[in-house]
């Protein structure tokens, strides 16, 4: 009973701590869905289960948040990356395309 306890303060804690590190500007979505799920999941568990049930139903909630939290930050992170990619490649084909139409446009003078 105390070990969920010191358990659950703990998980809180790191949860806080996650959210503050996120000031930096250079925590993924992945972190940040981490700690918001388990904050949200912890919630959600904590209003389940009376007595020692209830630090249960809390713990397990928090942990099922954040790993889903953490799967879905894991793919927002890989379409931002993907989405980067692709506005990169269009800039170089319309770069491309663009020297082009300015390499025609010299040669007919």
């Amino acid at each position: 009973m105390k070990y969920i306890k010191f358990l659950s303060n703990k998980l809180i804690i790191l949860s806080i701590m996650m959210l503050l590190t996120g000031c930096n500007g250079n925590t993924s979505k992945k972190d940040i869905g981490t700690a918001t799920g388990a904050i949200a999941g912890g919630l959600i568990g904590s209003a389940f289960g009376g007595g020692s049930g209830k630090i249960l139903t809390t713990v397990i909630g928090a942990g099922a948040g954040g790993y889903i939290g953490n799967k879905v930050g894991e793919n927002m992170d890989k379409t931002d990356h993907l989405e980067k990619e692709m506005n990169q490649n269009r800039r170089i084909v319309n770069n491309t395309q663009n020297n082009n139409i300015n390499r025609n446009i010299n040669i007919k003078k």
